[in-house]
């Protein structure tokens, strides 16, 4: 079994300082440049597990592409949980 896990934070930031398009530019390469290396080196069978912390809450989403199954998880425990269960050898 492979799991792919990614972190993304969902926040809201104003930028006052005249190089901010700079700094948004390069998040924005960074971010393009990870979702592409995690597309060509993942496989289609792999569980991927994402967690967005948005307002303080951390959230896990977890999906399996062979089921198509989603679940979605507040703590991490209860992810590492839910994999044991289902992916126990």
């Amino acid at each position: 079994m492979q799991v792919l896990v990614s972190n993304s934070t969902s926040r809201t930031t104003q930028y006052t300082q005249s190089g901010s398009w700079r700094h948004r530019f390069q998040q924005s390469v960074h971010a393009l440049g990870d979702r592409l290396c995690r597309t060509l080196t993942s496989s289609q069978d792999a569980v991927q597990v994402h967690k967005r912390e948005c307002h303080g809450v951390t959230t896990w989403f977890v999906y399996n592409h062979i089921t198509e199954e989603r679940q979605q998880f507040t703590a991490e425990a209860d992810v590492h949980h839910w994999l044991e269960q289902r992916y126990r050898q």
